[in-house]
């Protein structure tokens, strides 16, 4: 007995594409255009003082003043509001710490935006423009820094035995 054949599946196939979808990017530091990079933590500092909406991953909410906030995210509000997930459950808190891996999402006022944008632009003119890069120090030698290895004489990095008279 011969079984019939499988019926044939059908995928979609995909549409031919018009062309690489461009989006412009704009290389130059020097000129602010819309997708100019603000860093997260540069937009914290610049918010200290102010109102905000912090969500966390169980999904209460907390409405408050930002204090303080540390390289790690962690964050202090004063005269706080907390939700709780449902919405139906609030209290009032004088102040509150939350770690930073704890958020899901902030929200503050657009004008804070613009602040911390300002902020960046005249830390950036501060610094005479650029940033070093990678191999340019301060140490005077060319930027490169100590390499290490073996043959540096006594005492000298690397990995070997001796280096030290031990007697």
């Amino acid at each position: 007995m011969v079984s019939p054949a499988p019926p044939a599946l059908s995928h979609p196939q995909p549409k031919p594409s018009s062309g690489p979808k461009e989006t412009k990017v704009n290389v130059n530091p020097n000129k602010s255009s819309p997708l100019d990079l603000q860093l997260p933590l540069g937009l914290l500092n610049a918010a200290q003082g102010s109102p905000m909406l912090v969500e966390l991953k169980n999904g209460e909410t907390l409405n408050g003043h930002l204090v303080n906030c540390d390289t790690w995210m962690n964050l202090t509000l004063k005269e706080v509001v907390q939700t709780s997930p449902e919405g139906d459950r609030f209290t009032k808190l004088a102040e509150v710490y939350v770690r930073g891996n704890n958020i899901k999402y902030l929200r503050v006022p657009d004008e804070i935006i613009e602040q911390a944008k300002e902020q960046q632009q005249q830390q950036q003119n501060q610094q005479g423009g650029g940033q070093r890069g990678r191999g340019q120090g301060h140490r005077g030698d060319g930027g490169r820094g100590d390499r290490g290895g073996r043959g540096q004489g006594r005492g000298g990095r690397g990995r070997g035995r001796g280096g030290r008279d031990r007697g």
